[in-house]
């Protein structure tokens, strides 16, 4: 039979590069209508073992470069030469070839910069997972700024040539973290404030600082919002605020009634907390911003008074104010849900 020219592979497969470990599509055209593509890991038109038939073929998972060969034949049985097309493969890096500073543990909840120096002139980025085995990246690059952290935390980091081309393993990165329990404010004790910290404690009133007041327990002076700020690890100057969640404020308005009423915490986001010092009976009403009545505290008695406690899971974030009443006396206190 008549000999028919050979085929084409568009687009040259020899101008593409894969990465190492990934296969090649390859496309042949040019061939008359009707024609078939067949496909050989040879030229030698004696090895008649298929490798694959059609226009397209895909090649098997690639660690080196590899040249295949197609031809086409018609619809007359006539068959063309064999057409090489180079099949380029580019190695993808080895294991990541980086230096991390050395960093200093971090407060917890605090966040920190990591900035890598590339240390391989091949790689030209890095990629960052949160696993060795997880399959998506959510960061590209030398740095990121890591999200508040609670715990130690190490991140996985990839290195990625020009070609973009990865390397198979990952390399840990590690930020350790100073953890210590959340600050917080012990009120069962009528009359005084108690730290959970032994040590690195400063009291506030109404935010000022009370100089000297340091003690794990703190005796009450006054009426207003009483906050704790710790200081943990004092080589890394770690800072945290029981006040953001737990404070207290002491009424003394209804001085026949009750010497004293802790409310507490506020800002409250589930449950608002009442100890109430004295024996004569009072009522506790949340009010919203109009002043009207939204709820009602159930109270119960205790050895030096009353206490109770109010669910504000289903009101809505704002201003109240918590009326505090006897038979003939009233104070109102205001009231922040978050």
């Amino acid at each position: 039979a008549a000999v028919i020219d050979a085929p084409t592979i568009d687009p040259p497969a020899s101008t593409a590069t894969i990465c190492a470990g990934d296969s090649h599509l390859l496309t042949a055209s040019g061939a008359s209508a009707e024609s078939t593509y067949q496909w050989f890991g040879t030229i030698d038109g004696t090895n008649f073992t298929l490798l694959g038939e059609g226009t397209q073929f895909s090649t098997a998972p690639l660690s080196v470069t590899t040249t295949y060969y197609v031809s086409a034949q018609n619809s007359l049985g006539c068959i063309s030469p064999r057409f090489a097309v180079t099949a380029n493969v580019e190695a993808v890096p080895a294991t990541p070839n980086f230096s991390a500073p050395s960093y200093d543990p971090i407060c917890n909840n605090g966040e920190t910069t990591i900035l890598l120096t590339n240390t391989d002139p091949a790689v030209t980025t890095f990629r960052w997972y949160t696993s060795l085995t997880d399959p998506m990246s959510f960061h590209e690059g030398l740095q990121i700024k890591t999200e508040s952290l609670s715990s130690n935390t190490s991140y996985f980091v990839s290195a990625v040539n020009a070609n973009g081309c990865e390397s198979a393993s990952r390399k840990e990165v590690k930020v350790n973290v100073n953890q210590y329990p959340e600050p917080k404010i012990d009120v069962s004790i009528m009359g005084q404030l108690k730290s959970n910290f032994v040590t690195g404690n400063q009291w506030y009133l109404d935010n000022v600082l009370l100089a000297g007041e340091t003690n794990q327990i703190h005796i009450l002076s006054g009426s207003g919002v009483y906050d704790l700020k710790v200081t943990t690890n004092q080589d890394q100057g770690c800072i945290d605020w029981a006040g953001a969640v737990y404070s207290t404020t002491i009424v003394t308005g209804l001085a026949d009634v009750a010497r004293e009423i802790n409310v507490y915490p506020n800002p409250v986001s589930e449950f608002l907390k009442i100890y109430i010092e004295g024996q004569e009976h009072v009522r506790v009403n949340l009010l919203d911003e109009k002043g009207a009545a939204v709820g009602e505290m159930v109270l119960r008695t205790n050895l030096k008074g009353w206490e109770g406690e109010l669910d504000v899971r289903t009101f809505s974030k704002g201003f109240y104010f918590l009326r505090i009443s006897s038979e003939n006396k009233t104070v109102t206190h205001k009231l922040i849900i978050k």
